[in-house]
């Protein structure tokens, strides 16, 4: 992988010239990289260098030179040790406590979770926790909440307890990713002579502190030392950690002998962490991809099989791109559907033939909502075309609850815009949920603020910055689009005036020729994820081909010796190749498409992010991300051509 010994003036010309992250141009780092001359590991680890200077990642090293910190960052995914500092996840010890004092008296205990990825995850996980330590695993029980019925312990999920309770008493309930916000349904479990053990991971409201349950544990306690960014599920598993520890399962001086036993329960961990967009610069969470992933692939737990045969997965890599755009949606889909028990039932199999069942269910019903989300879509965009706000865009739609999140992110992204969709009942009160889009707007604080300052319009709401629920009084729906749309611009305005970038808006380095070994040098730091996206890089290929397929377009490059590389590119780039380079008068049946050939041999500086990636037969190759496609001096390209 040869680098230029300086950055290209009509590469640095170019990204300013078409907008590409001009006023980010990290001339030190980009400069560090570009004078590498040594092997490929080592302009990598340059890459790493100069982000981690620049990103929040010095909070974890603050006392360490820089090539110190990019080795304990890189490493961080295999040497660090989660079994340290449990202690430091405040009340942890008195939900042990609790939990092992119904253990001991065989009382029944059930667990309650959210109804998302992370919440059937944590389900999944406390029950195979509970199991080990209880003969009689009836006296377990799992009740999964409904999106359909809105997040947290609503009427409805409430009344499901009761229901349970009334017919099997409970002793303890046991929730999940869910509950920071419902202090007056633990006030009825107590007078129903029910403890609860409250673990999650939302933000907890200013008013209403969850005082009621017979203990909170919650990273987000301000008195809680242990790092705030876990999953749910995490949350859970630690508490199940530090149940095994004080029981005496874990010793800690024989950490990998005691924690064979516990493999399959970094699967739920890594689908969490994954699919509730976790930090990937917490060498936790860091620690947790890569332990569940090591654990996908080993194949052991019935349900991975049934997954991957269901998803045509069992030749492609999995890594946290494989979770979280294919495994993640597909497991997330069963709450859209309406049958979030499927999704548990099968992380929880027992068996292969019973992982089948649910993963058949799951897959063939996930056909008829992906057809549905997107005609919904298509209508709300229409509709949504004159909204008079200009910060976010809110809209009513005719559907259940079950894919208001999916409508929301759609919409939002077609605007780039903040967005929410309601579900358009006849009711007093409607139920919606956001997504914000765009960096700077958190929702989470837009809902606690309007807890405080318009609680006649807001009844309730919670989840997390990019994505959270809302609940509001339906003759103030106008009230809340201005409204909203205030705190998203308020929020937006604030972000800008501190310049705070993400770290996908820089470009890490300029490389001169991709080779068959970039993106696994590149694969060293990973995995990748929030805070932490694959690196984005600048370098020089040839057109070869583009094929244009339901509204999208594969485009397939040329190395300098040679080396294919494609990418699928659904949505806007920025471009400056006129429609006069390419002949589109090819058909290609092979692939039910149509194929645009270049005409010419132009190179183009293309700035994305590489990665392998493999079809379902197995063949590997190397695709981009790409967010730009430029041709210096395009026009005297095409002269000295034609």
């Amino acid at each position: 992988m040869d680098v230029d010994n300086k950055i290209p003036a009509k590469v640095a010309k170019l990204l300013s010239d078409y907008g590409i992250n001009s006023k980010k141009l990290d001339s030190e780092m980009m400069a560090a990289v570009c004078n590498s001359t040594t092997i490929e590991y080592d302009i990598a680890r340059r890459i790493y260098a100069g982000r981690l200077t620049r990103s929040m990642l010095d909070k974890f090293y603050p006392s360490k030179k820089i090539d110190e910190q990019v080795d304990s960052f890189i490493r961080s995914k295999y040497a660090f040790n989660i079994f340290s500092n449990i202690e430091e996840l405040k009340d942890i010890d008195k939900a042990v406590k609790l939990i092992l004092n119904h253990l001991e008296k065989n009382n029944h205990i059930c667990i309650v979770t959210d109804y998302d990825s992370d919440g059937v995850n944590s389900a999944a996980s406390l029950h195979w926790i509970l199991s080990q330590h209880i003969r009689d695993t009836s006296k377990i029980s799992v009740i999964i909440n409904k999106r359909a019925t809105g997040n947290g312990f609503s009427t409805s999920l409430i009344s499901r307890v009761m229901e349970l309770h009334n017919t099997m008493p409970i002793g303890l309930i046991i929730t999940a990713d869910h509950g920071s916000a419902n202090n007056d349904a633990f006030a009825m479990f107590k007078r129903a002579g029910i403890d609860t053990c409250v673990t999650d991971h939302h933000q907890i409201p200013r008013n209403g502190y969850p005082d009621q349950a017979t203990v909170f544990v919650n990273p987000q306690r301000d008195d809680s030392q242990y790092p705030k960014d876990i999953s749910g599920c995490v949350v859970a598993i630690l508490v199940g950690l530090r149940l095994w520890e004080i029981a005496g399962h874990l010793r800690k001086d024989n950490i990998g002998a005691s924690f064979k036993d516990w493999r399959h329960v970094t699967l739920y961990a890594m689908i969490s962490t994954i699919t509730d967009v976790m930090s990937m610069s917490s060498p936790h969470n860091r620690w947790w991809v890569t332990t569940g992933l090591v654990e996908y692939q080993s194949g052991r737990h019935p349900a991975v099989s049934s997954i991957n045969t269901k998803l045509s997965l069992t030749n492609v890599p999995i890594n946290e791109r494989t979770v979280g755009y294919i495994i993640g949606p597909y497991i997330n889909a069963a709450n859209r559907l309406g049958v979030e028990d499927t999704a548990y039932n099968l992380l929880a199999a027992d068996t292969l033939e019973e992982a089948d069942k649910y993963a058949s269910f799951l897959a063939e019903t996930n056909i008829t909502r992906k057809t549905k989300q997107k005609l919904i879509a298509e209508v709300v965009i229409e509709e949504t075309s004159n909204y008079p706000y200009s910060h976010s865009v809110v809209a009513k739609i005719a559907t259940d609850m079950t894919i208001t999140g999916v409508i929301a992110g759609m919409v939002g992204g077609t605007y780039n815009k903040p967005c929410v969709c309601f579900n358009n009942s006849s009711g007093d009160t409607m139920v919606g949920s956001g997504r914000s889009i765009v960096d700077g707007v958190d929702l989470s604080k837009i809902i606690d603020d309007m807890k405080i300052s318009h609680p006649d319009i807001l009844v309730s709401g919670g989840g997390h910055k990019k994505a959270a629920g809302f609940n509001i009084r339906a003759s103030k729906y106008d009230e809340f689009c201005k409204i909203f749309d205030s705190a998203c611009a308020a929020q937006s305005t604030e972000y800008a005036k501190h310049n705070i970038v993400s770290d996908t808006s820089g470009v890490d380095g300029f490389i001169r020729d991709i080779s068959i070994e970039t993106p696994y040098i590149l694969d060293i730091a990973g995995p990748y994820g929030e805070h932490w996206p694959r690196p984005v890089i600048a370098t020089i290929l040839t057109f070869k081909r583009i094929l244009y397929f339901n509204g999208g377009m594969r485009v397939f490059f040329t190395t300098r010796h040679g080396i294919d590389i494609s990418c699928y590119i659904n949505g806007k780039i920025t471009t400056n190749i006129p429609e006069v380079v390419f002949d589109k008068s090819t058909n290609d049946i092979a692939h039910r498409g149509n194929v645009a050939r270049c005409l010419y041999n132009i190179e183009c500086l293309v700035v994305g992010s590489v990665y392998t990636a493999s079809s379902p037969t197995g063949m590997i190759g190397i695709n981009m991300d790409v967010s730009a496609i430029l041709v210096p001096n395009i026009h005297k390209v095409l002269e000295e051509t034609i």
